[in-house]
């Protein structure tokens, strides 16, 4: 069989065609073409009649092309293929009406009787797959039978439409008989039935609709219907919860509405109304700029109304939230940074409103504002913050507004600029500054706003100023000489007195608050001396090629006169009882800043950090064949000698342990031993533990915590990276990156997080061992079933904490998610069916329970 070319061309309203062998003829591959109208020019080619299509019509076959003269028609078999300005349609049969200007396509039954080549027809982005299709190149019309339309994650499957051409994003389709859903079956889960449908511009337009699942239908119809045509950002409402809470009776949750603004921007507004009154508000506006900054902003208000009006019993609770986060991109402005963490509101929001059991354990609020901004090719910083603690239980509220500091990296001011060869022992002489100021509120959260306010606020500034060298002494032994000076600025002083009571024999110490600028200059000196003591061991047993042990051993003096003396006037003696005894006071007594310490100190102080490795034996290693492994990766002991104490001058030593088995589970051991002994009273006194009872030392605290991720299918996190313009466009990814909870990944077969945590507490006599495990991770139990679990057990109170379960359903085009929270007071369960597709996120039924309330 042998190849040959045909060509349609416009002209005199027909197809003009090359015949071979009288009037069909039969070819492996034909490709169509036919001569173009230039569209450069603006008059119509005077050979044509008005008649004739004005673009070339291409087309082609896989199998073979028939041609018929006398009905002027075009058969084309397998695989074929027909072009028409930015149509392409495709099917296993095609019939070309060369006088009628018509096109029909259609599959065919292939050896099993199964259909196959069902015609598809693309326009642009839009593509359309039906059972048999009809189109006029003249009037641009056309018809399609059983028609299943793509439009983002959504499918419109129609039973008949009529399809108009009008150019690009105004093209008609008119639907009867439809199906909306975001299930790619052939048969679909669930669907939207839909009368008569219109898709127009960047919308489908629905007449009434109503809800089929696993085709039964609802009872739930609505009058008409906008569906998003497009992907990206729909605005539109957003449809609430039913459910009940057992103090605020029956309620709509989460009803509100979306709106994306533009690519950068967008706002959700929602609420929800109990029957008895209450109601909860919620407003919450992202931003991005790509290469400068991202945020979101969440503005929440509720009132808890209980009882009934104007009846004693009824009473009004107002609460509020505030939650914003502002990120600065490092590119935007290269040595300025912005960045906020906000969380702040009243301290019983969490407790009202919030579900989350992670919100409900959560006592503190804190938030951050930050600025900062460093001078190219200078030493100079400067911070400034605004910063907030809250506790939700005592409601005590902490400000720091604002807090600045300005920083001077390390200067070396006799450093020789043009010096050649080894620099001389001063040159390296250097030293950094530091200055801080500081606001300082702390008050009830009831009171923060209140009118004297600002007259217990608590302002300072502090200088730091420290001056050291490092050098070597014998080549091994690092030695730094230091020297600090710091400088406060207090503006407010106290006064104690001694106030007699007359005709009494008693009286009272009487403070005063003296306002007013008063410094503290305070120095210290010291020096240190380090050095690395390395070696190993082949030992080549077992599997083990050799242990190496690196030994950093440090001794170091500082020293600190004696503030309390008179001398200085920071502190003060004055009688505090009616006997004549006496008390002394710090006139900087309550600030933040501190006070500077009484008593002389002269202090040694002792380190020994130890470093412990082993090689072994490692087949995955091709090159050497060998690993290695840390037996410690850290084994601290530390301790200090004051010289200047007139008793118990050795301070407890502090022993540190860290180390790493398997690259997954994470041991820290931390501990407290005291070398002094216990009197009768059970109190510390001077005298060494090891002379009254054996013991070296007594081990006052201890501290051992076992955390680890046993996932065997754990990936380290990825750097935050800037999305591609696909990625941002992707429905379903943007959906999970604003609502990383509702992911669940069923690729991961299992996975384990946990920590053990043993305390020890001996002060005195009787010890205290606390005991604690929390586990949380989850359990694929089938490829469509997954178990996800968090809890906690007390050994000591012999009570599990913290648990919650939650049960995850993958239905294909559905999720199912079950929470249940079974003990404690905050006893909770619910029951969410949602749509997967984000384009549907809000098709959902929801059943909560909340009896803790």
């Amino acid at each position: 069989m042998q190849s040959t070319e045909s060509y349609a061309q416009t002209a005199d309203s027909t197809f003009q065609s090359q015949v071979i062998d009288s009037n069909v003829i039969k070819l492996d591959s034909v490709l169509g073409d036919s001569t173009k109208i230039d569209s450069t020019k603006k008059k119509r080619n005077p050979e044509l009649s008005k008649s004739a299509i004005e673009s070339t019509v291409k087309y082609s076959a896989k199998d073979s092309i028939r041609f018929s003269v006398d009905q002027k028609e075009i058969y084309l078999y397998g695989e074929a293929k027909v072009n028409y300005e930015k149509i392409i349609l495709t099917a296993d049969y095609i019939k070309i009406d060369q006088q009628n200007f018509t096109v029909y396509a259609e599959g065919r039954p292939d050896s099993t009787g199964e259909i196959i080549g069902k015609p598809v027809f693309k326009e642009g982005e839009s593509e359309y797959k039906s059972d048999k299709m009809s189109y006029n190149f003249k009037t641009q019309k056309g018809k399609i039978k059983k028609v299943t339309t793509q439009e983002g994650e959504g499918y419109l499957l129609s039973q008949d439409v009529k399809y108009i051409r009008k150019g690009a994003d105004e093209d008609i389709l008119y639907g009867f008989k439809n199906k909306y859903t975001t299930c790619n079956l052939d048969s679909p889960h669930y669907y939207i039935a839909i009368t008569k449908s219109k898709i127009l511009g960047k919308q489908i337009i629905s007449g009434p609709a109503y809800m089929v699942i696993e085709e039964v239908p609802l009872p739930l119809v609505l009058p008409f219907g906008f569906f998003p045509k497009k992907n990206g950002q729909v605005s539109g409402i957003l449809i609430p919860e039913v459910g009940e809470r057992n103090d605020l009776g029956f309620f709509l949750g989460g009803l509100g509405f979306y709106w994306g603004i533009n690519k950068n921007y967008d706002l959700t507004i929602r609420g929800d109304i109990y029957s008895k009154g209450s109601f909860n508000s919620n407003g919450n506006f992202r931003y991005k700029t790509r290469y400068k900054y991202n945020g979101n902003l969440d503005l929440r208000y509720g009132e808890i109304r209980t009882g009934i009006k104007n009846t004693p019993e009824f009473n009004k609770t107002k609460d509020f939230n505030i939650r914003w986060s502002h990120t600065q991109d490092s590119k935007a402005r290269p040595g300025v940074n912005f960045s906020a963490n906000v969380n702040a509101g009243s301290s019983s929001y969490l407790k009202n409103y919030s579900r989350d059991i992670d919100n409900l354990a959560t006592n503190t609020l804190q938030s951050s504002i930050s600025y900062s901004k460093s001078w190219k090719n200078t030493p100079f910083r400067f911070t400034g913050a605004l910063n907030h603690n809250q506790n939700t239980q005592s409601k005590i509220v902490n400000l720091t507004l604002p807090r600045a500091e300005f920083n001077v990296n390390r200067i070396n001011p006799f450093e020789n600029k043009n010096r050649v060869g080894a620099p001389l022992w001063y040159e390296d002489i250097g030293f950094t500054y530091t200055a801080r100021g500081e606001n300082r509120l702390s008050r009830p959260d009831s009171l923060i706003f209140a009118a004297d306010a600002l007259s217990h606020v608590e302002s300072g500034v502090s200088h730091s100023i420290p001056l050291n060298k490092t050098f070597k002494l014998f080549k091994y032994f690092n030695v730094t000489p230091r020297i600090s000076y710091n400088e406060e600025w207090h503006f407010k002083t106290i006064s104690k007195s001694w106030v007699p009571i007359a005709d009494t024999d008693s009286g009272f110490v009487r403070t005063d608050t003296l306002r007013g600028f008063k410094t503290a200059r305070t120095y210290s000196t010291g020096a240190s001396l380090t050095t690395n003591i390395y070696g190993m061991a082949n030992i080549n047993v077992l599997g083990v090629k050799a242990i190496r042990h690196v030994l950093r051993p440090s001794i170091g003096f500082s020293y600190r006169p004696d503030y309390g003396e008179e001398r200085f006037g920071y502190w003060n003696t004055i009688q505090s009882d009616k006997d004549g005894g006496t008390t002394t006071y710090s006139v900087f007594e309550g600030s933040f800043l501190g006070s500077p310490s009484r008593g002389k100190s002269s202090v040694l102080t002792f380190g020994l950090n130890n470093n412990v490795e082993m090689k072994v034996n490692s087949k995955t290693d091709t090159v050497t064949g060998t690993k290695k492994l840390k037996i410690f990766e850290s084994l601290n002991l530390s301790t200090s000698y004051n010289l200047a104490a007139d008793s118990m001058k050795l301070r407890p030593f502090s022993l540190t342990a860290r180390t790493t088995l398997f690259e997954r589970i994470n041991i820290n051991f931390s501990s407290t031993l005291n070398p002094y002994a216990l009197d009768s009273n059970n109190r510390t006194y001077d005298q060494f533990s090891i002379n009254t009872n054996g013991q070296l030392a007594r081990v006052t605290n201890a501290r051992l915590t076992f955390a680890g991720n046993l996932n065997p299918s754990a990936k380290k996190p990825e750097a935050e990276k800037d999305l591609t313009e696909e990625e941002i466009a992707d429905p379903e990814l943007r959906y999970y990156l604003n609502n990383p909870s509702n992911y669940v990944d069923f690729n991961i077969p299992w996975s384990l997080n946990f920590t053990f945590t043993m305390s020890y507490s001996k002060p005195a006599i009787e010890p205290t061992i606390t005991q604690t495990l929390n586990l949380s991770g989850d359990v694929k139990l089938t490829n469509n079933w997954k178990i996800g679990y968090t809890t906690g057990y007390n050994f000591e109170n012999k009570e599990v904490t913290g648990t919650s379960l939650n049960i995850y359903r993958d239905l294909h085009c559905w999720d199912m998610a079950i929470r249940w929270i079974p003990f404690g007071p905050r006893q909770f369960y619910s029951i969410d069916l949602k749509v997967k597709a984000s384009i549907l996120q809000d098709l959902k039924v929801s059943k909560k329970s909340a009896q803790y309330f």
